[in-house]
């Protein structure tokens, strides 16, 4: 059966990987699938396809998964995931981040570039997929380095940004392995929406926390 927490990575890659399959079927999974074969690629790119495979399996394992690698309206860009829940089309798009963070003379972090660089990251998605007819669920890996309160003040400022109105909420995971996985939800004004209901299947099947947005300088 499907296996998601308590588990081995291996184990939990392995079911997310058949899952897919499943759903989908084995053609149109041979992108994914040399992608996590070539392991002659970068480690960061390789984790960013351990990372996309762990989160498209639960929608696959529900049923959710119409499409991987759906192409963003008429241009060139895709995103990860194409599902739809109860009648509602989203987009799932999930990164990793593995750019390092530079020190300050006094030898600590910054914590203002830690949020820019998580907001730039949200912006830069949302700019690549803009030609998307469907909303869009992020799923974020910040570098390690990245403390709760610089994620949350960068996620933040992105949702203020009117070219993230897509973007209807990010989930943050501690890395890349998908695990303690926490989501804000976009209310800025003019954002796209998502009905409550698929929030919370969403938030089930996951099992999403809700990062505390109204103090973002807290972890």
């Amino acid at each position: 059966g499907f296996v998601q927490d308590g588990s081995g990575l291996l184990q939990r890659l392995d079911s997310a990987y058949a899952a897919i399959r499943k759903s989908i079927g084995q053609n149109r999974i041979s992108k994914l699938r040399m992608k996590q074969r070539d392991v002659a690629r970068p480690l960061s790119d390789y984790s960013g396809t351990v990372f996309e495979i762990l989160v498209l399996g639960p929608c696959a394992e529900a049923g959710y998964l119409k499409e991987i690698e759906p192409q963003a309206g008429t241009s060139a860009n895709r995103a990860d995931g194409l599902i739809n829940v109860d009648g509602t089309r989203l987009l799932i798009e999930a990164t990793v981040t593995t750019e390092g963070r530079p020190l300050t003379s006094t030898g600590t972090f910054d914590p203002e570039e830690g949020a820019d660089k998580v907001c730039r990251k949200i912006v830069n998605k949302a700019d690549q997929l803009k030609e998307a007819k469907e909303p869009i669920i992020l799923f974020l890996s910040p570098y390690y380095t990245t403390f709760g309160f610089e994620a949350k003040v960068g996620i933040d400022r992105a949702f203020k940004n009117p070219n993230c109105r897509a973007v209807v909420g990010v989930v943050l995971a501690d890395e890349y392995r998908a695990n303690r996985l926490k989501v804000a939800w976009n209310s800025s004004h003019g954002a796209r929406t998502v009905p409550e209901e698929v929030k919370i299947r969403l938030g089930k099947m996951y099992g999403l926390r809700h990062l505390d947005m109204t103090n973002l300088w807290s972890d």
